[in-house]
């Protein structure tokens, strides 16, 4: 009987070495993709959050009588000027100037004596 060589191919070696490189740049694509989705879905929430934040101040501003009004935030917030900055979205209102850095939660946003305010709760 003659004894088998096991021999392997140029050709194989090339083609599981493509196969390996083509799942590994799949891989790193997908992890890619899925970043700059939670980025993109992270942005609107925060948006959200953002006009909920400048609702209630202009609706409070509005207001001739001392009012609050309270809101939940799903993420921190800092508070400068007429700017609300979030870590991925930012956005803009009218009124007081305002300075604040709100942490994720339940804040408060009143208006007493004329002066508007927001703080955590």
């Amino acid at each position: 009987m003659k004894k088998a060589n096991a021999q392997v191919s140029v050709e194989v070696i090339v083609a599981v070495s493509v196969l390996l490189l083509t799942l590994i740049l799949v891989f790193f694509y997908t992890s890619i993709q899925n970043e700059r989705i939670t980025e993109l879905s992270s942005a609107s929430l925060q948006k959200n959050d953002c006009s909920k934040i400048v609702s209630a101040i202009s609706m409070v501003n509005s207001n001739s009588e001392n009012s609050q009004i309270e809101i939940d935030l799903g993420y921190a917030v800092t508070i400068e000027n007429h700017f609300i900055n979030f870590e991925n979205y930012y956005c803009e209102f009218y009124g007081a100037e305002l300075t604040a850095t709100l942490a994720q939660g339940r804040i408060i946003v009143k208006k007493e004596n004329g002066v508007v305010s927001i703080e955590n709760l």
